[in-house]
């Protein structure tokens, strides 16, 4: 189960692969990204690929604390994000 693949978005000299969020457990949901539980979560799977193809990959986060009432706002940045950086994967605002 790998992210949407934005092929008419993505411009070749980018080099942002994914944007997302989550409002739980940050550190679990890095870890599904990284490859290093469930198999069967939409997840990037890092290890599972980068390595085969020996590729350095830079991590970068952000937390932002936010109130229950104001979650809509990590969504917002997001989309925000995505559409700026354009990402080869992952799909905006879900």
């Amino acid at each position: 189960m790998l992210p949407l693949i934005n092929k008419g978005e993505f411009e070749p000299d980018n080099n942002t692969l994914y944007v997302g969020k989550t409002n739980s457990n940050f550190l679990s949901r890095m870890s599904y990204h990284l490859g290093l539980k469930s198999e069967k979560t939409y997840a990037l799977h890092l290890m599972k690929w980068a390595c085969e193809l020996n590729l350095v990959v830079d991590l970068y986060f952000a937390t932002v604390d936010l109130d229950e009432k104001d979650i809509k706002y990590l969504e917002l940045m997001e989309g925000a994000l995505h559409h700026g950086l354009k990402p080869l994967l992952g799909r905006s605002g879900h």
